[in-house]
């Protein structure tokens, strides 16, 4: 009779997951060419962290080095551009920035 809670538990652990799947909203897929907004994606923790911002319609990836420490103002590291896909990729140091 010990197995009747950890069938209850079993039971509801799988019921909320089933309310979590219906409740989600569904995915949006995008076209290559569908410049889209803003994207973010930061990799790593701590002083390593790096920043990478992607613009669809200049079809720029920036990328923001540390920062997980140091300053509060980040300077953008490099970007790098892609004219078309299977082209090279060039890669551009970008400028010193000022804190404002």
């Amino acid at each position: 009779m010990k197995a009747q809670p950890t069938i209850l538990i079993a039971l509801s652990v799988m019921a909320g997951g089933v309310l979590g799947w219906l409740a989600h909203s569904p995915s949006t897929v995008r076209a290559a060419s569908d410049p889209g907004p803003m994207q973010f994606q930061l990799q790593g923790t701590g002083p390593a962290t790096q920043l990478g911002v992607y613009f669809g319609a200049e079809k720029d990836l920036y990328v923001y080095q540390g920062v997980g420490a140091g300053s509060s103002s980040v300077n953008c590291s490099f970007k790098l551009h892609m004219s078309k896909p299977g082209g090279p990729i060039e890669r551009v140091n970008c400028g010193v920035g000022k804190v404002e």
